[in-house]
C-alpha cells in the first residue's frame, strides 16, 4: 500500500484480498480518510453482529463459526487500517479522519 496526496493506493494482492473479504469488487485507490473510516464502520458492524449472534438460539457450532468469521473480518480490517497509517507515516504524513 502506498500513500500519496491524501490517497491510499493498494497493490494487486491487497485489492484481491479485500475483494475476497468483502465479496465485491474493490478499487485500487481511495481517499485515505474514507478508506480508514469505511474499515472502521465494517469493524463496528461486525462487533455488533457478534453480540447479536451470541444471544441467538442457533446451535453452538453454527454460532461459533459465524463469530470466528466475523472476528477474522475485524482482524483483516485492522490490518489494512494499520497498513494505511504506516503508508502515510512512511511519507511523513498522517491520516486525519473527518
Amino acid at each position: 500500500m502506498k500513500y500519496r496526496d491524501g490517497n491510499l493506493f493498494l497493490d494487486e494482492k491487497e485489492v484481491e484480498l479485500l475483494s475476497l473479504t468483502f465479496l465485491s469488487d474493490v478499487e485500487a485507490s481511495y481517499p485515505a480518510s474514507e478508506f480508514i473510516h469505511g474499515l472502521s464502520e465494517v469493524q463496528a458492524g461486525a462487533k455488533t453482529h457478534i453480540q447479536e449472534i451470541a444471544h441467538q438460539q442457533t446451535p453452538e457450532r453454527r454460532r461459533s463459526l459465524q463469530i470466528d468469521i466475523l472476528k477474522q473480518l475485524i482482524s483483516t480490517c485492522e490490518e489494512f487500517k494499520d497498513r494505511g497509517y504506516a503508508a502515510a507515516q512512511a511519507t511523513g504524513c498522517s491520516i486525519q479522519l473527518h
